[in-house]
């Protein structure tokens, strides 16, 4: 892993009071001709950030980067593994199922109901009436197909 270079304190000071300023990440880099990543960084570690989202996206910025991403990545598929090799298939059921009904305890019925609402209507939107016509015809064809070979199977019997 590389390290990156040190930022001199003057560097440091002058970053942090043109952001102050008012300026965002991208701006400040500019105006000093340092690396936009330099910016974050500094202000990241150094700074206060102005509002509540500008903090999130601070923390999430931090937490977000290559290093991190690979960190948990790796971390959570030897979690994973390790959960798998341990549990069976009627272990995941479970917890779906006592997940499912949680969610059910929190929100009722009428949020699922909901849900599959809003589901149906973008489908709809998407889709349009061709689209059900065509399952419509599919479904009545095979429902034929098998009443013809109950049929069949009726008279050979």
């Amino acid at each position: 892993m590389s390290r990156r270079p040190r930022v001199d304190e003057d560097l440091r000071q002058l970053i942090l009071a043109t952001y102050d300023a008012g300026a965002s990440y991208k701006e400040t880099a500019e105006r000093l001709d340092v690396a936009f990543a330099t910016v974050g960084r500094i202000v990241t570690r150094y700074g206060t950030p102005r509002t509540k989202d500008e903090g999130l996206a601070l923390f999430n910025q931090r937490a977000l980067t290559e290093e991190g991403r690979r960190q948990r990545s790796e971390a959570g598929a030897r979690g994973g593994t390790a959960c798998r090799d341990r549990h069976d298939a009627e272990f995941y059921q479970r917890i779906g199922r006592k997940g499912g009904l949680a969610n059910l305890a929190a929100h009722g019925s009428e949020h699922f109901a909901a849900m599959g609402k809003r589901g149906g209507s973008a489908t709809s939107a998407r889709h349009g009436l061709d689209f059900y016509r065509e399952i419509g015809n599919r479904g009545g064809a095979r429902v034929r197909e098998m009443c013809a070979k109950a049929r069949a199977m009726e008279e050979q019997g």
